[in-house]
């Protein structure tokens, strides 16, 4: 009976970590511009807009795709990120960039929304109304900076809001990696 046992757990564990890594609660907002300056990053299409990164905290993959971003308390679906697009997809310890530009119809990587200084940006699960995570955008942020979060340690499962507005730094971790407890 205890073999039994051990192998329903040792087969059960390995699952339990893959379902573990693979789910949106770890992504966070790791960074975003309201405004961006004329040294601000292009689109696709020439353009430059506020944008949004988000990270994925965790050592496995994380589909994205089906979530939503809002700065709409009361409209968490304001701006749904397409299913269909593989690209949706985000793997280990890495960061993806979407558009803030308020026309979602250009792409999987825009937003329905602008963002502007003063609002609260929501990040929200697939199941359309639980908030994953949020970040103040400060009413006094200058254009041609950003608000960022950077890891408390090294697990980078904690983290915390800079005080100040930084040097924009999109597609980029954000801290050090060697940061300790």
């Amino acid at each position: 009976m205890r073999i039994k046992r051990f192998i329903l757990l040792s087969l059960l564990l390995p699952a339990a970590v893959l379902l573990r890594a693979q789910n949106v609660s770890d992504l966070i907002i790791s960074e975003a511009l309201a405004e961006p300056d004329s040294a601000g990053i292009v689109d696709d299409f020439g353009h430059r807009h506020g944008w949004i990164e988000l990270y994925n905290t965790s050592t496995g993959t994380v589909k994205f795709g089906g979530c939503f971003l809002t700065d709409d308390r009361n409209d968490l679906k304001k701006s749904p990120i397409a299913t269909s697009d593989r690209r949706t997809s985000l793997g280990p310890r890495q960061v993806v960039i979407l558009f803030a530009n308020g026309d979602g119809s250009a792409g999987t990587f825009y937003t329905r929304f602008k963002l502007r200084p003063g609002s609260t940006l929501y990040l929200v699960s697939n199941d359309g109304r639980t908030i994953i995570d949020s970040l103040v955008i400060p009413e006094t942020l200058p254009a041609g900076r950003s608000v960022s979060k950077f890891p408390v340690d090294a697990s980078q499962r904690a983290f915390f809001t800079a005080e100040t507005p930084t040097d924009p730094s999109p597609l980029v971790v954000n801290g050090s990696q060697d940061v300790e407890t």
